[in-house]
């Protein structure tokens, strides 16, 4: 697992929770704390809405784990007319033929391979809806990022014309020497030479503060230069949790170690339902029809003709034999399994050794931190 990812979960850990909030990100005038910022972005953001259809999507996804258990009922309907040419004594024969009918069918045995495809279908459901939540967690962090970030260039911004403004006045100064006769060409030139730099370095401070309120801008769906930010502090709490239980949650609990799982119990409940071919099927089937027919001569006479059925019945249906299919669906099922299983075990040795370096990168942050603070 990325250490960066780590540490920036992590950085969600430390300033979500955070209530002291100098700087705030303002939009139309209402402080927005980081937070709020990434509550936006997934309520109203572009990305968010995207996200909220593809969690309701997931959702809907449930309804097939019931529908292996349950009958289908399909209609039929016809209408047909016809004309018999004659070339005896009679006129022709003209016909008529309605049909309507009703069938129900119902699987109400094959194995256990009913029973996995439920499983599958509602751990599939489960693994979107999962999805959905990581890059929800995502949006949420590029959100707390595009804060932090928007509010870094607005210092550096001010950084930078504070020394635009040193280097102006230090020009200034350098240019009554130069013109009393106190410091050399060169010394000026010096002067003007450092005084474009800081010009310079400015604008692209100026450049990158623009970038932050566009990508945060995005992130929320407001259009560039709408949101800024005030203030020159931000409280970071500290980690509370010790270090093994942060290393199984990210092993058991993560999303990316719920999507493991879940990849496992779908090809499990595929393996299942690959072995529900070495039983029979049992289904039960049943029909209403009804016939209307109608016949006549030109010359007069008719007949009517209505009849009405009802079917009902139990079949047996075993595959003795497929020229092998069975068995190659089988054998490459388990094989799917037994990846799925390997797969996990790798992803939660990856996220355990991922979650150790990150809170060690976290700590050294941190500290570097404190040595900065205790440098002013």
């Amino acid at each position: 697992m990325n250490p960066i990812r780590c540490i920036s979960r992590l950085l969600v850990l430390a300033l979500v929770p955070a209530t002291t909030l100098a700087a705030a990100v303002f939009h139309d005038g209402t402080p927005l704390s980081a937070r709020e910022t990434a509550r936006l972005a997934l309520e109203q953001g572009p990305r968010g809405l995207v996200i909220q259809l593809d969690s309701l999507s997931a959702d809907k996804g449930f309804a097939l784990g019931r529908t292996p258990f349950l009958p289908t009922l399909s209609a039929t309907a016809g209408l047909n007319a016809g004309r018999t040419l004659s070339s005896g004594s009679h006129d022709d024969l003209n016909s008529q033929t309605g049909t309507a009918s009703l069938n129900l069918n119902w699987t109400l045995f094959r194995g256990l391979a009913g029973l996995a495809d439920s499983r599958r279908a509602t751990a599939e459901a489960t693994r979107a809806r999962t999805l959905a939540f990581i890059e929800a967690e995502n949006l949420a962090l590029e959100a707390l990022q595009g804060w932090h970030a928007l509010r870094e260039a607005e210092r550096g911004v001010d950084i930078a014309r504070e020394s635009a403004l040193i280097s102006r006045e230090r020009y200034q100064q350098d240019s009554l020497r130069r013109a009393l006769g106190a410091i050399s060409p060169q010394a000026l030139l010096n002067a003007e030479l450092a005084l474009n730099a800081d010009r310079s370095a400015l604008l692209g401070r100026e450049q990158a503060l623009r970038a932050a309120q566009a990508t945060l801008g995005t992130l929320l769906g407001l259009p560039v230069g709408s949101v800024c930010i005030t203030g020159d502090s931000l409280a970071l709490s500290a980690l509370a949790t010790d270090d093994a239980e942060l290393c199984i949650q990210a092993s058991t609990q993560g999303p990316a170690a719920e999507i493991a799982m879940l990849d496992a119990r779908i090809a499990d409940q595929r393996s299942m339902a690959a072995r529900g071919s070495l039983v029979p099927r049992l289904d039960l089937s049943g029909s209403l029809s009804h016939r209307d027919a109608r016949s006549w001569y030109l010359e007069g006479g008719q007949a009517e003709l209505g009849s009405r059925s009802a079917t009902a019945g139990l079949s047996l249906n075993w595959d003795l034999y497929t020229g092998g299919q069975s068995s190659v669906t089988r054998q490459r099922a388990t094989i799917a399994a037994r990846q799925a299983t390997l797969r996990l075990q790798d992803t939660r040795l990856e996220l355990e050794n991922g979650m150790r370096v990150a809170l060690e990168a976290w700590r050294t942050l941190d500290r570097q931190r404190e040595l900065a603070q205790a440098r002013v």
